[in-house]
């Protein structure tokens, strides 16, 4: 490894153009122009652009005849769920019932006889 020659450095140089090549440049070249390499734009060099004005306002469309509009129908009334229905329907019955009335259902047998009141007057099925 100590056998290793020592490297030549390497240099880049331009070679030299020639002299038709140049003449034929500088004849085309317009002189007094020096170009930095940066994009210039002049206002002179820009489209004529308008510049956004006031924008139109739309024509106005003409009013519709009212004669094809229909009244607005007025809102459906509520409906009452069938649970409450049951629920006022059996509070109605009860209430026509003496002992309920008398608020004594704790008293001994009113049990059976509220039973045998609903079974009577079909209040446990559906309606």
């Amino acid at each position: 490894m100590t056998d290793e020659k020592p490297r030549k450095t390497l240099s880049i140089t331009r070679k030299p153009a020639s002299s038709t090549v140049q003449a034929e440049n500088d004849s085309n070249a317009p002189t007094g122009i020096k170009r930095t390499g940066k994009r210039i734009i002049t206002r002179e060099q820009l489209p004529n652009v308008q510049k956004p004005g006031i924008p139109k306002k739309p024509p106005k469309k003409p009013n519709k005849p009212t004669q094809g509009k229909h009244p607005r129908q007025p809102p459906k009334p509520k409906k009452t769920p069938p649970s409450e229905l049951r629920a006022r329907e059996l509070n109605d019955l009860l209430n026509g019932f003496a002992v309920w009335l008398q608020r004594q259902p704790l008293a001994l047998g009113i049990e059976k006889q509220v039973f045998r009141h609903i079974a009577d007057h079909h209040l446990a099925e559906p309606s």
